[in-house]
C-alpha cells in the first residue's frame, strides 16, 4: 500500500495547475503561499496548498498580479 505524499514539488504543482514551472515559482514568492524552501529546492505542503486555494477561491483577484 503506497502512502499518500504530503508535499508537491514544483513540476508536480505546475502539471496539476496547468501552468509553467516559472508561474509556480512566482506563486512560491507570494506571502502566505505554503512553500518550503530547502536551499534552491521548493516543496509545497499538499494540505497547506489546498487550504490556500480555498482561501483564494472567489476573491476575483489575479494572485500573480500582486
Amino acid at each position: 500500500m503506497e502512502q499518500e505524499r504530503k508535499f508537491y514539488n514544483v513540476e508536480e504543482l505546475a502539471r496539476l495547475l496547468g501552468v509553467s514551472k516559472n508561474k509556480v515559482y512566482d506563486l512560491c514568492h507570494i506571502e502566505g503561499f505554503p512553500a518550503i524552501w530547502l536551499g534552491r529546492r521548493v516543496i509545497v505542503s499538499r494540505s497547506g496548498f489546498e487550504q490556500w486555494v480555498e482561501s483564494q477561491a472567489g476573491s476575483g483577484v489575479d494572485i500573480l498580479a500582486r
